[in-house]
């Protein structure tokens, strides 16, 4: 997985928890990599010894700021900037989760602090630090829209579709203004896959045309789609095998549509359009 390929292999070392600062102090003192790793691990470190950690040759160590929960947010800021992929990764991933226990008493600057490291690192060159955010983000209430909408408009779907699919801060007007944009497949089927589509966004799905996407939709049961909607649809499907059997288990299927369809499937699936109740007897006998 993406966060085992970033994690690097550490030895286990001895815990420093229980020290207080003035032996914290001394162990860092001239102190080698293994004594450095265990001060940029330990959760009681003190903060400006983090902060002094952040700025460490060792990229392995930076790592473990980055990751440390107590790590004091301008510590964070000096590694948003990190050379290291793993430690910026690192660092979004532990942003992402601290913020559903941000109180909203919390002091504004520190708020703001924080946001505007997620912006930045919405905003980073590569693309698996990008998507390790927006997969930690993709279901948080506590992100500025803003930054959710930059995800979900990224080119790269490995970033997008995380959010796409599942972020409660993303309303039909966001997903069809990603659709109008031209994204890629698999991000229109992120799209089509939703735990709500509305018939809005299920029309913008189905005027792309793109077979994976539509099928999905059509096979999502918490979709939405119109009568008029489905039967574009069936205009279509007769060269598209992928959409025949999803086409056929919509309950929107208007009879016109009904009769059309069987023209074309499989006897298999004609079979499951005469067992629909919803269906008059002249249709029936038709089947």
């Amino acid at each position: 997985m993406l966060m085992n390929f970033l994690k690097r292999k550490t030895r286990p070392t001895a815990p420093v928890q229980g020290l207080d600062y003035g032996a914290q102090k001394n162990l860092l003192a001239g102190a080698g990599p293994e004594a450095r790793l265990q001060l940029a691990q330990a959760p009681d470190t003190r903060p400006e010894i983090l902060y002094f950690l952040a700025g460490d040759e060792a990229p392995e160590i930076r790592q473990a700021v980055a990751a440390n929960s107590a790590t004091p947010v301008q510590a964070d800021e000096v590694l948003v900037e990190d050379a290291d992929e793993a430690v910026r990764a690192d660092l979004a991933l532990k942003i992402a989760r601290l913020l559903p226990d941000m109180s909203d008493d919390e002091q504004e600057t520190v708020r703001e602090l924080t946001f505007d490291m997620l912006r930045r690192l919405a905003s980073d060159q590569l693309p698996r630090v990008r998507a390790m955010l927006s997969e930690e983000l993709k279901s948080s209430r506590h992100v500025p829209r803003a930054i959710v909408r930059q995800l979900a408009l990224d080119v790269a779907v490995i970033v997008s579709a995380p959010v796409l699919e599942y972020s409660p801060l993303l309303g039909d007007a966001d997903l069809i203004e990603v659709i109008a944009a031209g994204c890629a497949g698999k991000a229109l089927c992120a799209i089509a896959n939703r735990a709500r589509v509305s018939e809005d966004v299920a029309d913008a799905v189905v005027a792309t045309f793109d077979v994976p996407a539509v099928a999905t939709l059509l096979t999502n049961k918490n979709a939405s789609v119109r009568e008029a909607t489905l039967d574009k649809v069936v205009e279509n499907a007769a060269d598209v095998r992928a959409w025949h059997e999803p086409v056929v288990m919509r309950p929107e299927l208007s009879i016109r549509a009904v009769r059309r369809v069987a023209g074309f499937v499989a006897s298999s699936l004609l079979e499951k359009l005469a067992q629909r109740n919803d269906l008059d007897r002249g249709t029936t006998r038709f089947l």
